[in-house]
């Protein structure tokens, strides 16, 4: 039966097989087209037999899947399959591979003509969408014979190696590079011996300088000028070891999706990538989730395992249908953060009543902490209001859209009045504008 299984028919055999047939039916008009037909139809299987005997005079090898065990979540993850021809004839290969069912991914096919005792490494990318385990299924490869008229079907064996199979989809970390360099180049470090100055007076002391055009005047060094008979400065530094908590929200309000991705994933993702970031500025890291009540609290610290026991916690995070409430949220964090720390408070307020009967809270967030609040623009909406109008309805939907635009950035203006730090952008740039946020305060010395 195994040697049944492989064995596939290609288009090519059905079209001569057609043609045939329709020798036959010729044969009804002309007699003498019979014997034809039959000396045709014999040709055809003797030439598939022998297209058949040559795919199994070798052994082909199973396919191998190389690819990570841990996929990053919202970007492309490469996936790369090592197919070879061991045969002595040049031969077309299609190469078909089982991609999870999750995924939903049916056109994961590839089709490429290998030479005479060759190999060649195929390669495809995916893009989940969602955390957690995933399997994949058999890879399969048919071999097409000299004549292109049967395949030969070899496939991989899913459970020899089902560990190797099966991915974890942590929170993105394939770009934490790029952020990295966001970092490294508001440092500005030549040699490891000059550092940028802080437009803001830091209370990290560094040096004593010389007084340069556009220094500080509050800055001066009296008696070091004293003594050498010029103006000299005191140069500060970035303060450091600063704690630094993003606080996402797990309510109900996180569950919306953006090209596929939910709000929560979004402000996990900036999470994550912010964590990286604060580590190579010398902070503190630390992680709240919250919803009807404090669920997650990883304390702020600067240790090197810090990044993963926050990537942990991420992966396992998910929103649920709870109420979120600040009031709960305001007591957790009074209970475990006693002194002055940077909140980035990830939520998503719709209407400015949600805002005003939060607003208390906020403002004593504010009054303790360095407070930011992270909000996410309604992409969809913008689309319908920039939608062209054809019908009445369309009129009526994109004032609508205007209307609840205008109400977000009234939420926006409502924050910022009563002095509270607020990121309003779109879901695909929150990772950017958190981090160029971040590195902003701290360039002033706020952080």
């Amino acid at each position: 039966m195994r040697f049944f299984r492989e064995i596939w028919l290609t288009n090519r055999f059905f079209y001569a097989l057609g043609g045939v047939s329709a020798i036959f039916i010729l044969a009804l008009i002309l007699p003498f087209m019979y014997h034809v037909a039959w000396a045709v139809l014999i040709v055809l299987f003797v030439v598939t037999f022998l297209d058949l005997r040559l795919l199994y005079n070798n052994d082909a090898d199973q396919p191998q899947r190389s690819m990570s065990l841990r996929f990053s979540n919202g970007d492309q993850n490469p996936v790369k399959i090592e197919v070879n021809n061991p045969y002595s004839f040049a031969t077309t290969i299609r190469v078909i591979d089982e991609a999870p069912t999750e995924f939903q991914i049916r056109n994961l096919q590839s089709i490429v003509t290998l030479p005479p005792n060759s190999h060649k490494t195929l390669e495809y990318f995916i893009r989940p969408v969602r955390r957690g385990l995933y399997q994949f299924g058999r890879t399969h490869v048919y071999y097409s014979g000299l004549f292109s008229l049967c395949e030969r079907r070899i496939s991989s064996e899913v459970d020899v190696d089902k560990e190797k199979s099966t991915i974890r989809v942590y929170p993105a970390f394939l770009e934490l590079h790029r952020y990295e360099l966001m970092a490294y180049a508001d440092q500005r470090s030549y040699g490891g011996t000059r550092q940028i100055r802080t437009e803001a007076l830091s209370l990290e002391f560094d040096q004593i300088r010389d007084y340069a055009l556009g220094d500080d005047p509050r800055a001066v060094n009296w008696p070091a000028t004293a003594r050498r008979n010029k103006i000299m400065v005191n140069q500060y530094t970035e303060e450091r070891a600063q704690a630094i908590y993003s606080v996402i929200d797990t309510g109900r309000t996180m569950k919306m999706p953006f090209r596929e991705m939910t709000l929560l994933d979004y402000a996990i993702n900036a999470s994550l990538a912010l964590s990286k970031i604060a580590l190579i500025k010398q902070d503190r890291p630390g992680l709240i989730t919250w919803s009807s009540g404090v669920s997650q609290f990883i304390r702020a610290d600067s240790r090197k395992s810090q990044l993963q026991y926050i990537n942990d916690a991420l992966f396992h995070l998910e929103t649920g249908f709870d109420e979120s409430s600040l009031e709960a949220l305001f007591v957790g964090i009074r209970r475990q953060i006693p002194s002055r720390s940077t909140l980035l408070l990830y939520l998503n307020f719709e209407t400015l009543h949600a805002v005003k009967r939060s607003m208390r809270v906020l403002q004593n967030l504010s009054r303790r902490h360095l407070l930011v609040v992270v909000m996410f623009t309604n992409t969809e909406v913008q689309g319908m209001r920039d939608a062209s109008v054809n019908k009445l309805i369309d009129v009526y939907d994109k004032a609508v859209a205007e209307d609840r635009l205008l109400e977000k950035e009234l939420v926006v203006r409502t924050l910022q009045k009563a002095g509270i730090r607020t990121i309003l952008c779109r879901p695909e740039e929150l990772t950017t504008e958190v981090i160029n946020r971040y590195l902003m305060l701290k360039q002033r010395g706020v952080v």
